[in-house]
């Protein structure tokens, strides 16, 4: 009977492991191991001194809300009679109007009045 040579004998198996061992052993040995440089770190020194309640610093601010401001008639603006950023009161005048415009209307208005009274006593005697 013949046997067959063993394919994992023990010896064969501690070989391979001794040759891997000392692979790593002397690839480690020969890597010098770097090593970080120490981090810099700034020192204060704590002193008790008084800290002021109020400081003044310089700064924009915006509005929360915007109002648009415009006449409520039709016109031309002549002048704007408030500064742009001021408190007004209610019913004071914002703005002068173009007066030739409203001075016209009224004109014509007024004829048409006289106009519609002087028909009055005709349309009276057709009722």
């Amino acid at each position: 009977m013949q046997t067959q040579p063993c394919r994992f004998c023990p010896h064969r198996i501690i070989t391979m492991l001794m040759g891997l061992i000392m692979t790593v052993w002397t690839a480690s040995a020969a890597a010098p191991v770097e090593t970080a440089a120490p981090l810099q770190a700034g020192v204060l020194v704590l002193k008790r001194h008084a800290v002021p309640l109020m400081v003044t610093l310089s700064g924009q601010s915006v509005a929360e809300a915007n109002a648009n401001i415009r006449p409520l008639v039709d016109g031309v603006i002549t002048a704007i009679l408030y500064k742009p950023g001021s408190t007004v009161k209610k019913g004071t005048p914002l703005f002068q109007i173009e007066r030739d415009s409203y001075l016209a209307k009224l004109e014509l208005a007024e004829a048409a009045l006289q106009s519609a009274k002087a028909a009055v006593p005709s349309a009276e005697e057709k009722l």
